[in-house]
């Protein structure tokens, strides 16, 4: 096959080599156990003369060795109108002066493995949106080849990580699972710059110490802010290695503490619920063999109240996402759940309340108010008659200082448990990885401003990229506004007084001193002949959410 290599020059690698031929071959693999052939162009390349005989390390031109390999060695590059394309060359040996006997440099060799830039860089921005197996089958290489391609990718675009340790000042620390069997893996990230700063197996004190020890003394000291979860090791490491940053407990960790013990509520209230049913039905199942003895019996149990019963263990034990999620975004099923739940089970209700008010606290824009608020919720807390909640206000009570400072610094770790779901989300989609530097490469890769050059065509840099998650994240803000809204009005139109909160929705301070305690009774007047001064109950504590107040004569 004749072809002219004049085509071929737009390809980078084109540019510094010459090619000498190019064959058209009929070449097998197997596949499924069968074998099978496709057609291959093999290029019989050289490099260009000034980058003949040089160091692949130093750069520097060096003697040849005269060495050349027997066999020529082949590259895997992208494939062209179908063919697979290899890059055929037969490399001299040179000495170097400074790293001894080596191959020599070649340019489209990308480090050293047996593939081209381009074609790692494809495989990379593959993996990040393909699962491995799909990867395998577009480009048709072996499944464990794609990470040493991601590895090569990242190296090549990122030689020296540790530049993003640089300049570092609010930070976030977690850890996440990568693997069944309890394997967990550190994350840093930077909250400035939205990106994975530094990754490692495990977690820990040690884990988390080896990051700080290659920081300097002066970047420790730099550290201004350091958020994460309520672990006791994350607080240990910065009493020791930061001076002067302050630690912060995000906000939605202590709500997941919260609901946690919400659920533990909900399952022993299940218990309790379906055990009163099956007394109750037992109890009428006697009732009725007594009657057909002829046995006069006081005070009978009806069918009414067994099916009231058996509905009602039904409802608590299915009301786990009822009772976990937020009010405004509450479906009607959901609503008529809690609204059940309140009438007929008053300690499961009280102890959603509790979670209610901590939610309350939680959206505080006012450090000095959610101390208030805090101090009086723990006090609650600590009286009902929950043994969780009482572990719960135990737990926050001894992370209330680290949480008012999450609430005055305004940091949190929203990004950092964002950055974790796309960690899941690509360990999913690769079914795992067997090497995890291989994986804390693609995580480098998709979790920074790092651009991945695909077929040469113009991309966004890091800059815009940032914009544009910025742009995003306050179109989301906007929306979650306006269905706030929403959830207002047609609160307004369904409780006249509801209106009176509508404050709290701009997050004034004064409106959250309105809140000091899960019931509280407001007196006030209201212009109608049957109900001159009415008891206000509070019965939710979400100033937002669909609120319900109960009116009784005064």
């Amino acid at each position: 096959m004749t072809l002219s290599p004049s085509i071929l020059k737009h390809a980078a690698y084109f540019k510094s080599c010459h090619i000498n031929s190019v064959q058209n071959l009929r070449e097998g693999f197997m596949l499924g156990g069968e074998e099978w052939e496709e057609d291959t162009l093999v290029f019989d390349m050289r490099p260009i003369k000034r980058l003949q005989n040089r160091c692949p390390i130093c750069m520097k031109k060096c003697p040849k060795n005269g060495y050349y390999h027997t066999v020529s060695s082949r590259w895997r590059a992208k494939d062209l109108m179908g063919c697979r394309v290899w890059l055929s060359y037969r490399p001299q040996m040179i000495t170097c002066p400074d790293h001894g006997t080596r191959n020599e440099y070649i340019p489209w060799a990308d480090g050293n493995t047996r593939f081209t830039p381009d074609f790692n860089d494809m495989v990379a921005w593959l993996a990040g949106r393909m699962t491995r197996q799909d990867i395998v089958l577009a480009v048709g290489i072996n499944w464990r080849t794609v990470g040493n391609c991601i590895a090569a990718a990242w190296h090549r675009a990122e030689p020296d990580v540790k530049q993003r340790l640089r300049g570092l000042k609010r930070i976030c620390v977690d850890e996440t699972s990568y693997k069944t069997g309890h394997k967990y893996m550190t994350v840093v990230y930077d909250l400035d710059k939205y990106q994975v700063v530094w990754v490692h197996d495990q977690h820990g004190t040690e884990v988390f110490g080896a990051f700080c020890e290659q920081l300097t003394e002066q970047e420790r000291a730099q550290i201004e802010v350091v958020a994460g979860d309520g672990a006791r090791w994350i607080d240990t490491c910065v009493e020791k290695y930061f001076p002067n940053a302050t630690r912060c407990v995000d906000p939605f960790h202590v709500t997941q503490w919260a609901n946690e013990a919400l659920d533990d509520v909900r399952k022993t209230a299940a218990s309790k619920a379906r055990a009163a049913y099956r007394a109750l039905k037992k109890a009428y199942e006697e009732q009725q063999k007594q009657l057909q003895e002829g046995i006069e019996i006081d005070g009978q149990i009806s069918l009414e109240e067994i099916e009231k019963a058996e509905e009602l263990s039904k409802v608590v034990k299915g009301a786990k996402y009822a009772l976990a999620h937020s009010p405004e975004n509450r479906t009607a099923t959901q609503e008529n759940t809690i609204q059940m739940i309140e009438h007929s089970d008053p300690d499961l209700a009280q102890a959603y309340q509790m979670k209610e008010k901590l939610r309350v606290v939680l959206h505080t824009k006012d450090a000095d108010s959610a101390a208030a608020l805090l101090d009086e919720w723990i006090k609650e807390c600590s009286e009902s008659v929950w043994p969780k909640l009482r572990e719960l206000a135990q737990k926050i009570a001894r992370q209330m200082q680290n949480l008012l400072n999450s609430i005055r610094f305004g940091a949190n770790s929203a990004r950092s448990e964002s950055t974790n779901t796309t960690i899941k989300s690509l360990i999913k989609m690769a079914r795992g990885f067997w090497n995890f530097n291989n994986m804390a490469s693609l995580i480098y890769l998709k979790c920074s401003n790092i651009v991945i050059p695909v077929n040469d065509r113009i991309r966004l840099d890091g800059e815009l990229r940032v914009k544009r998650r910025e742009y995003m994240r306050e179109y989301r803000k906007a929306g979650e506004q306006k269905r706030r809204k929403a959830a207002l009005t047609r609160m307004s139109d369904r409780e006249p007084m509801y209106h009176l909160y509508q404050l709290s929705t701009e997050a004034s301070a004064t409106a959250w001193t309105l809140l000091p305690v899960i019931r509280f009774r407001l007196i006030f007047s209201l212009h109608a002949p049957s109900l001159p001064v009415a008891l206000l109950t509070y019965q939710s504590c979400e100033p937002w959410a669909t609120t319900r107040f109960a009116l009784s004569e005064w």
